[in-house]
C-alpha cells in the first residue's frame, strides 16, 4: 500500500517519516553520491520538507520502504527556488492542479526485485493519487533511463527543457499528464489494477480521498 500523508494527518506518522528522511539518506547520499545532501545525523531533509509537502509512503510491515514528495508549484518548490535554469524552454509549470514530484526512489538496501516491484507500485500508486486528488500536471527532474520506463509505461510525458549532466548522468525537466489516461495505461502495464493509495486518519474517516484545494471538496470511499 502507500500511504498519503498531509498536514491533517502527519501527526500519525511521526515515525514513519522519520524512516523516510533516512532512507532518503541511503538512497541519494550513500548510494547515488549526492554529497551535497550529507548530514551527520543520517537524515536528508531539506527547507520543502515542511507544512506544504504531500508525501506517499511505500510501507511493508510498518518499514517505509520507498516514498514520493510532493510539492505545490503555487509556493516555493525545486524548480522555482534550485533548478531555476532547467526549464528555458517551455517555461515553469506553474498553477494549484500543477505539483512538483522530487525525493522518488525505494531502499537500496533491498533486493533488486523488491527495489523493481517497489518502483512499480510508487509509479502507479501516483498516477492513482495524483488523478482522485484532481492534480493534473506533475513536474519533476529525471534521469534519461527513469523516463524511459515511465514512456514505455504508458505515462503521457511533456518535456519542458533539454537534458542537462548531473551528478554523473543526464536528467531532463518534464511534465507529467496525470489523468485517467495515465492511470490506466500503468496500471495495465504492470497489471496492477486495484487501488494501492490509502489516506487514513482524517477527519473524513479512514480510506478518504484526498483532494488538493484547487479541487472541488470531495471525499468518498477508496475504490
Amino acid at each position: 500500500m502507500l500511504e498519503v500523508v498531509t498536514r491533517e494527518n502527519r501527526h500519525l506518522y511521526g515515525d514513519a517519516l522519520e524512516q523516510m528522511y533516512r532512507l532518503r539518506h541511503r538512497l541519494f547520499v550513500e548510494h547515488m553520491k549526492w554529497e551535497g545532501l550529507r548530514r551527520p545525523d543520517g537524515r536528508e531533509i531539506d527547507q520543502f520538507d515542511n507544512d506544504d509537502a504531500i508525501y506517499l509512503l511505500l510501507r511493508e510491515n510498518g518499514e517505509v520502504t520507498g516514498s514520493h514528495r510532493l510539492l505545490p508549484t503555487t509556493g516555493p518548490h525545486l524548480f522555482s527556488e534550485v533548478f531555476t535554469d532547467m526549464c528555458e524552454q517551455k517555461g515553469r509549470q506553474v498553477g494549484p492542479r500543477t505539483y512538483e514530484l522530487n525525493r522518488t526512489g525505494t531502499d537500496p538496501l533491498l533486493p533488486r526485485d523488491r527495489q523493481l516491484q517497489g518502483m512499480r507500485l510508487l509509479l502507479v500508486g501516483l498516477m492513482e493519487f495524483s488523478y482522485r486528488a484532481g492534480i493534473e500536471k506533475l513536474t519533476l527532474l529525471t534521469p534519461l533511463h527513469t523516463l524511459y520506463h515511465c514512456l514505455m509505461a504508458g505515462v503521457q510525458v511533456k518535456p519542458l527543457g533539454l537534458p542537462k549532466k548531473m551528478d554523473e548522468e543526464r536528467q531532463a525537466p518534464v511534465c507529467f499528464i496525470t489523468d485517467e489516461t495515465s492511470l490506466s495505461n500503468v496500471r495495465d502495464y504492470f497489471h496492477l489494477h486495484d487501488s494501492i493509495v490509502r489516506y487514513l486518519g482524517t477527519s473524513a474517516g479512514d480510506n478518504a480521498t484526498y483532494r488538493i484545494p484547487a479541487a472541488t471538496p470531495l471525499h468518498v470511499a477508496a475504490e
